[in-house]
């Protein structure tokens, strides 16, 4: 045990201290807090200078009709000189011309649109829209219809979702759940394949640099997979833990003034009941058993990609054996999304099961609500399964750490796995 702690220790400390590991580990939070001061920056100015629509109606229908937003203007001018405008447009990217012909009230609207450049997208769609709206006004008028008999057929209907659970009625929070179900299954499926390829890459260096067996002098074949799988481990939860700390501070100081400015507009009843629900969500549970299934899973994948890197000699053969190792991982980080809109579909409940996929789905799961006796049966499957396959993986390195220059083939490792 002495031995596999002292290849524990380097192993971490040679990774640690590395700057490419504290760039990585620092990078990340200052995106995330460029990103949230970017949101805060935007939400006190927009960027977007006022903007001048001037309207020639030559219909006499939207005369006074079209409704100014704080960055859009409209003003009528007289009709007959557009041209005037139009070639003052020129000199000038805040004024537009809009040039609205005479029309059946009962046909479709084509009207002109002029700008210096392209007008910004959100300068056509609000003239759409305001010219949409004065024409279904006019059509409703001339049928000689109530305008508010008219509005009254069309309500705003409001869903509140509510979850029966042990304890009561709950506020349902899928949107907010599904969003971080997604985020969390993404995130364990990046991590379990990072740091399953920094043990890949490490022994595979030492197997074609000489070194191991120099090492293998001294200590077993076993202690070395596992001091080795054991220090990269630290080192992924030592990256993540400072993220989640890093992160966790920004949030603190940068949220209260995205929720602040968030209650000062307008925003669409799902955003508002996602800010919300999400003091509704046990980031506890979540956290603790994302943590979890990173260290299954990667324990899980790290040993196998461990038993391969000692196999084989070159790029090519290593691809051969570890992409079909991937290959389930992949199926279930491109089957969340059917996960997060069933999660105790059939499917999700096996997928969440499978050791090889448990690390992405079960992850997904948890934050939209897992029963607790299929949340424990999966972890137990996880650590009998991490066991066995680190079992396997230990026969398969200690005789194929020493052999080099012959052709490895399934059939091979299926013998290495009898030797004595």
């Amino acid at each position: 045990m002495n031995k596999i702690g002292y290849i524990i220790g380097r192993e971490y400390l040679v990774r640690v201290r590395k700057r490419t590991f504290w760039l990585l580990t620092f990078l990340l939070p200052v995106l995330y807090g460029l990103l949230i001061g970017f949101s805060v920056m935007m939400g006190r100015n927009p960027g977007i200078d006022d903007q001048q629509v001037n309207v020639f109606d030559y219909s006499g229908i939207f005369n006074g009709k079209l409704k100014d937003s704080e960055n859009l203007h409209f003003l009528y001018q007289k009709t007959g000189e557009e041209k005037t405008f139009i070639e003052l447009l020129k000199k000038s990217e805040n004024q537009h011309v809009l040039v609205i012909p005479e029309f059946n009230i009962q046909e479709n609207v084509k009207v002109e649109l002029y700008s210096a450049k392209l007008a910004a997208t959100f300068i056509s769609e609000k003239v759409k829209a305001e010219i949409r709206q004065v024409v279904k006004d006019e059509r409703i008028r001339s049928l000689g219809l109530n305008q508010e008999i008219i509005q009254s057929l069309d309500p705003e209907v409001n869903v509140v979702s509510q979850k029966i659970t042990e304890a009561g009625i709950e506020k349902d929070n899928s949107i907010a759940a599904s969003t971080i179900a997604g985020i969390a299954g993404f995130l364990n499926y990046m991590f379990v394949f990072v740091y399953g390829s920094l043990v890949l890459r490490g022994i595979h260096e030492e197997k074609q640099n000489r070194i191991v067996e120099i090492i293998l002098s001294t200590v077993k074949p076993f202690e070395l997979m596992m001091g080795k799988i054991i220090g990269v481990a630290l080192v992924g939860l030592t990256q993540f833990m400072l993220w989640v700390v890093l992160i966790a501070g920004i949030t603190m100081i940068g949220l209260p003034e995205v929720i602040q400015q968030s209650n000062q507009m307008s925003l669409p009843a799902e955003a508002q009941d996602i800010l919300n629900t999400l003091s509704s969500i046990n980031f506890p549970l979540v956290l603790g058993v994302f943590v979890f299934f990173f260290i299954g899973g990667y324990l899980l994948y790290s040993s196998l990609f461990a038993a391969v890197a000692a196999s084989v000699d070159n790029q090519a053969d290593m691809q051969q054996f570890t992409v079909p190792l991937s290959i389930p991982l992949i199926i279930a980080m491109v089957s969340i999304n059917a996960v997060i809109q069933a999660p105790n579909s059939s499917f999700s409940v096996w997928m969440s099961m499978i050791p090889f996929t448990s690390p992405v789905m079960m992850v997904a799961r948890v934050p939209l609500g897992v029963p607790e006796y299929q949340l424990i049966i999966s972890m137990l499957i996880m650590v009998a399964s991490f066991i066995f396959t680190t079992w396997l993986a230990a026969k398969i390195y200690r005789i194929g750490i020493l052999v080099h220059g012959s052709k490895i083939s399934y059939l091979q490792l299926w013998k290495w796995l009898f030797y004595k």
